[in-house]
């Protein structure tokens, strides 16, 4: 009985450490995810025609102005107006 009670702390242990490496992991790189994410769907959107280059300025504009939203989507919108990261605006 104390064996399979040490192996379950164990692994209870591990688990937990697991968890939060995760979650810490995934903070930091939730920002980059996030430009990321948006930049390919606003590539897609112009590749489309659905929105046009000046539209696009526009809409990272509004955002990055934007104090109904939190800070970190300010910030990565502001960093969306140079362009996406890894990318040449043509």
């Amino acid at each position: 009985m104390r064996i399979l009670l040490a192996w379950l702390i164990v692994l209870v242990a591990f688990a937990g450490s697991a968890t939060t490496f995760a979650i810490w992991g995934s903070r930091k790189v939730a920002a980059h995810v996030q430009i990321e994410t948006s930049c390919m769907l606003l590539d897609a959107a112009e590749k489309e025609g659905w929105l046009s280059r000046s539209a696009r300025f526009d809409l990272i504009q509004k955002i990055a102005a934007s104090s109904k939203l939190s800070a970190s989507v300010r910030e990565a919108a502001d960093q969306m107006r140079t362009g996406c990261p890894g990318r040449k605006i043509p």
